[in-house]
């Protein structure tokens, strides 16, 4: 096989490994050279479109816990709604990543804003209905980071196919529910908000312990983190945050992540610990 316009076919490159062969009786040997080889691995690898891989950043107190060190192009991963997600989208576009949102019309733009997401590299599809699989597969053609929550289980071949086509466009996805194959799942438990007083006061910040189960971990990661903090984004805890025994919103029962992502001026019912909104 000849070359073309100076371009070498890469078939060309695996009829070289033959060129080197001696025939004894029945058994062929082939040997390639060194250089040969080389060449056409790097081929194989082109054809089949593995690039080396490609790590998108996380927030600082998430990567130790992640396999990668961050979410890996090609992969999807389950990730709680909410605060974490913004944290892990506002870290994507601050690197000039573009991120996208399908079927979550509850994510408030002032929330993503105060988490630290780049809005101008922000694209949100709040409600693609049943069409939701499709606007995922085609913005995963142009976004590097896209979040999703399917309005149904989606089937094993259309995981696969959709898998494909993240690989081949180094597209990490997350998911907002259950997910085959996923490389990692993260959520939060053990919230402790604080910032209210003696009965009455204004949430700031919430101690959480982020929770990562990966295919290649036998047991989970984990680590505490601030998030929300006063500023609306993740940080490090510092000495005392989330310390047993402070009296702490979220120490009698849930509380809810406003999707303004605005402060609540909350009431402390003293006989059942509850937070509500002052009136």
């Amino acid at each position: 096989m000849g070359e073309q316009g100076g371009a070498e076919h890469p078939l060309d490159l695996i009829e070289q490994v033959f060129d080197h062969r001696c025939v004894s009786g029945r058994h062929l040997s082939v040997v390639p050279n060194d250089e040969v080889i080389a060449r056409l691995r790097s081929t194989v690898d082109a054809l089949e479109g593995r690039a080396q891989r490609q790590v998108y950043p996380v927030p600082e107190a998430l990567a130790p816990l992640l396999p990668d060190g961050g979410l890996r192009a090609g992969a999807t991963y389950r990730v709680q709604p909410g605060a974490l997600l913004l944290a892990l989208l506002a870290m994507a576009s601050q690197a000039e990543l573009w991120c996208g949102v399908v079927g979550m019309p509850e994510l408030g733009v002032e929330a993503a804003a105060l988490a630290g997401v780049t809005l101008e590299r922000l694209a949100l599809v709040p409600e693609p209905g049943e069409r939701w699989l499709a606007v995922t597969a085609a913005l995963a053609d142009v976004v590097p980071v896209l979040a999703v929550r399917p309005t149904r289980l989606a089937t094993q071949a259309e995981a696969l196919r959709l898998a494909g086509r993240l690989r081949d466009k180094g597209t990490a996805l997350l998911v907002d529910g259950p997910w085959p194959g996923v490389e990692a799942s993260l959520s939060v438990s053990e919230p402790q908000w604080s910032g209210v007083g003696e009965g009455w006061g204004y949430l700031t910040e919430r101690a959480v312990t982020v929770r990562v189960a990966a295919k290649r971990y036998a047991g989970e990661a984990t680590a505490r983190v601030v998030l929300p903090g006063a500023d609306g984004r993740m940080r490090p805890p510092r000495l005392g945050d989330g310390e047993p025994g402070r009296r702490e919103a979220g120490a009698g029962g849930p509380v809810r992540e406003w999707a303004t992502g605005q402060k609540q001026k909350v009431l402390m019912d003293g006989t059942d610990g509850e937070l509500r909104r002052a009136v």
